[in-house]
């Protein structure tokens, strides 16, 4: 049961969903009873971010573009 271990460009390039993804997919292997209602939960967490990761391709430039404008324009309310 190998860890998944994030290089810099896969921390720098994916949505913080898809590495979520990964950590719920690893904590997954690490379980021992499929059954177990903990486990039924992770499968479910992780099939929700695959989903929701399909369907909301985005980036992380774009991500990060977003919180600039975001912030720029919640700092230009308080210049006023």
């Amino acid at each position: 049961m190998s860890k998944h271990r994030f290089t810099i460009k896969e921390l720098n390039t994916h949505s913080d969903q898809w590495v979520l993804m990964k950590l719920v997919a690893d904590r997954i292997e690490d379980t021992t009873n499929p059954y177990t209602p903990f486990s039924e939960r992770l499968r479910k967490i992780r099939n929700n971010l695959f989903d929701f990761v399909s369907e909301n391709p985005i980036d992380q430039k774009a991500q990060k573009e977003e919180i600039d404008k975001l912030l720029k324009s919640q700092e230009e309310d308080i210049g006023n």
